[in-house]
């Protein structure tokens, strides 16, 4: 049986979330190590004064962040798929012409 490039399309696709998957493992993996070591600090995770860290993110702010990333990946491919029909269905034409 021979490959198609919706075959190829499917395999790529395949690969890009298996990616992301393991992007988003290791990003997990570094905030709980993060986590750890600063509350193994006693200065900072016994004191309320410094019980959170000026700048660091929320989880909701981070769920915020992905989700906005991924729409906009997203987007992004819609955008791309659209250029591809546009550029092929000429030559789809032709061909079944």
């Amino acid at each position: 049986m021979a490959t198609t490039y919706l075959d190829i399309l499917g395999k790529i696709q395949a690969q890009t979330l298996e990616n992301l998957k393991q992007i988003q493992t290791v990003q997990v993996s570094a905030l709980t190590t993060a986590r750890e070591l600063v509350s193994s600090l006693p200065s900072i995770a016994n004191s309320p004064a410094t019980a959170t860290i000026e700048g660091l993110p929320t989880f909701a702010q981070m769920t915020e962040l992905n989700t906005l990333f991924a729409t906009q990946l997203f987007d992004q491919q819609k955008v791309f798929a659209s250029k591809l029909a546009e550029l092929f269905t000429p030559a789809t034409k032709n061909i079944t012409n």
